[in-house]
């Protein structure tokens, strides 16, 4: 167990694996806010914010197939796990592929791919050693080298990733293997947040040599089929590291134009969960008898221009429309 420095005082990473309901709260959690779902089976009806069973929790069934309808794709929906642009893209990303550190339901971090994540007295360097026994898609084993590989995809200032101003100040010349699980990243300054950034969706892990065409991860599932803008088929990964998971055969992702459709499509069991409801769309799903979830965890950027009035902050101050500074 070790402990990431902060200013504010840190908390330890838990190394313990992800309990038996994770894989299905975790795609829920990434379908984001507003979700309503209907007829899912009783393992997904413990799905929630909680580490803690629902009181109406029953014994998960394994096998059966998830139908998603999400809204907001189109022609340049991607599986590329290093750029997801938008909400269909990290839902699925997420069946494909594991980042080294995750979430907890809490909003804390727990070590995910990672056996050990620990920095030295500064937070200048990283030792990072992965667990044994992960396997990609195609029987590889996961090793250093696709850590470091997967790095330098990222911070590729040809083709940057989506995450590389996060991790930019890492020094990529300057990364070791130390052997086939374990290597040290340095950092041109302190770096000490590094566990509370690899949970974004920015960081999943693929091997050297990854092929878009033929996309393959560590995740609980494995690619099937994928067509932009229209529908996504992943099947279960029955060499999936975490034993017994996913309890699923396979997942089912299709995009639709609007609210409308995807409670159409929930109406007549088309789709078994929809995503990010207004909360006009959440009462009438709960009206019509079905379950409706708010699922937490949505936001909404806020984007202005700090180079110009009224939000720059040059040599003579911030500037307000008040004229303040």
């Amino acid at each position: 167990m070790n402990i990431a420095p902060d200013s504010t005082g840190s908390q330890p990473i838990s190394p313990r694996a992800h309990d038996s309901r994770q894989t299905r709260r975790t795609f829920l959690g990434s379908v984001g806010l507003g979700v309503a779902t209907l007829g899912i089976g009783s393992g997904l009806a413990a799905c929630g914010s909680s580490s803690k069973p629902a009181s109406t929790a029953t014994t998960p069934k394994r096998g059966g197939t998830l139908t998603v309808g999400l809204t907001g794709g189109g022609s340049s929906d991607t599986l590329n796990p290093l750029y997801p642009l938008l909400s269909t893209d990290v839902t699925r990303v997420n069946q494909l592929f594991e980042p080294l550190v995750t979430f907890t339901p809490e909003a804390g971090v727990q070590l995910l791919l990672a056996e050990e994540l620990t920095p030295n007295h500064d937070a200048t360097e990283w030792t990072i050693r992965l667990k044994r026994g992960v396997t990609f898609h195609n029987g590889k084993d996961l090793t250093a080298e696709d850590v470091a590989y997967t790095l330098q995809q990222i911070i590729n200032p040809k083709s940057p990733g989506g995450g590389a101003n996060l991790i930019a100040s890492i020094d990529l010349s300057g990364i070791k293997q130390v052997d086939k699980l374990t290597l040290r990243v340095p950092f041109h300054s302190s770096f000490s947040i590094l566990p509370q950034v690899f949970p974004c969706c920015f960081f999943g892990i693929i091997p050297v040599g990854f092929d878009l065409k033929k996309p393959v991860g560590t995740g609980p599932f494995r690619y099937d089929s994928f067509t932009p803008g229209q529908s996504s088929t992943f099947v279960r990964n029955p060499d999936y590291w975490q034993s017994g998971l996913p309890y699923l055969d396979r997942v089912v992702i299709t995009d639709y134009s609007d609210e409308t459709s995807q409670l159409n499509a929930l109406s007549t069991s088309e789709a078994n969960v929809v995503s990010l409801l207004s909360a006009a769309s959440i009462t009438t799903a709960k009206g019509t008898g079905q379950v409706a979830i708010s699922q937490g965890g949505g936001f909404t950027p806020f984007t202005m221009r700090v180079d110009a009035r009224p939000y720059d902050c040059s040599e003579g101050g911030c500037h307000s429309e008040g004229g303040g500074s």
